[in-house]
């Protein structure tokens, strides 16, 4: 079950990334609020949304800012805790193991409402927008070289 549930946050993680990577540069300078609004409402058009699929994709939007949010407030953190380590003489590997066992219950904690926000997203899709929505990741993963086997 816990590898379903990573299988699905990861596949989640793909689709979201890849909406997201297909913003131009001059996102980069964008807040992340603007740029999810963008990609908002890129899917609308694209795959014809109506307003139910439309707030069902705002849930996902917001759930994914959420993650994003709190990943950056401890994505620094993080860097300078490694660089910690590679000062010390010896490894610490019990830190290190405390530090992934961290991240895993945080991605853990947040996975199941992402999957769920996404499922009822991907599940409110005719099957149309969902072949749509299927050979857009599959190009965007295409593109970036992550070829699924």
């Amino acid at each position: 079950m816990i590898h379903r549930s990573r299988a699905l946050l990861v596949a989640t993680v793909v689709v979201v990334g890849s909406l997201i990577a297909t913003g131009c540069n001059h996102w980069r300078h964008k807040s992340p609020d603007e740029h999810a609004a963008y990609l908002v409402e890129k899917a609308t058009k694209k795959l014809a949304l109506n307003a139910t699929q439309v707030a069902k994709l705002n849930i996902l939007r917001d759930q994914l800012l959420e993650v994003a949010k709190e990943h950056k407030q401890t994505h620094a953190q993080m860097h300078a805790d490694a660089l910690s380590l590679l000062s010390q003489p010896t490894f610490d590997r019990q830190r290190v193991i405390g530090m992934v066992d961290e991240r895993t219950k945080m991605v853990n904690a947040k996975a199941p409402a992402i999957v769920n926000a996404f499922g009822d997203f991907y599940d409110s899709l005719d099957a149309s927008q969902q072949s749509t929505l299927k050979e857009f990741v599959e190009d965007r993963m295409e593109h970036f070289g992550g070829r699924m086997h």
